[in-house]
């Protein structure tokens, strides 16, 4: 089916009818391409734009469109999903999950390749928001359809790696993170991050 992009007033807001999706980003064009009976079609939809742009502006201002885009990195063929319950992650072959005591949350570590990454499910995660912004890279993104935080150190090997991922289910969220990772491990990290995927049937297992 075909796909309609309309860029307006600074807005781009494309739609995936056979998908059920729409998404928004901003732009700095003003064009609407629509196939076939575009001068018809422009005219009629003017005021639908414009109030969708609204729309989307709105949501944005409160956290971004209720079907957002979605930074997903498909994972290597070799590549092993960890299944961790409320969540999963997929990891080079050889990486362990492993279950550790929590006191208020659902902790773990997962480690392979020199490394670990601590996972902490539940009401008190760390949202990773108290770093040193001129220490850090920091991506405000999406990651499984859900706002995420990914930080990583400018300086490989100096402070902390991580993603934070808000109100999962109800105010439960989950920090993955490490330390001092260099900087091979510490790109591996990230890519893993943007393969995380949230199973909320099984948020009551802990």
């Amino acid at each position: 089916m075909q796909q309609r992009k309309v860029i307006r007033g600074g807005l781009y807001i494309r739609s995936h009818p056979e998908e059920n999706v729409t998404d928004c980003v901003f732009a700095t064009l003003e064009l609407v391409s629509i196939p076939g009976k575009a001068g018809i079609r422009l005219r009629r939809l003017g005021p639908f734009v414009l109030a969708g742009s609204l729309i989307c502006m709105a949501s944005f201002s409160l956290g971004g469109c209720s079907h957002a885009t979605d930074n997903v990195v498909k994972p290597s063929t070799e590549w092993q999903k960890l299944d961790a319950g409320p969540f999963s992650i997929s990891a080079p072959p050889g990486w362990k999950f492993q279950v550790s005591m929590g006191i208020d949350s659902y902790v773990g570590r997962f480690s392979g390749d020199g490394f670990v990454l601590y996972s902490d499910y539940g009401e008190n995660s760390n949202h990773l928001d108290d770093l040193e912004s001129s220490e850090y890279l920091v991506d405000e993104t999406f990651v499984g359809r859900l706002r995420a935080r990914i930080v990583s150190p400018k300086t490989s090997g100096h402070g902390i790696t991580g993603i934070y991922v808000q109100n999962i289910v109800g105010s439960h969220s989950l920090n993955l993170s490490a330390n001092d990772l260099s900087s091979t491990q510490q790109e591996l990290a990230l890519r893993m991050f943007r393969t995380l995927q949230f199973n909320p049937a099984r948020d009551t297992q802990f």
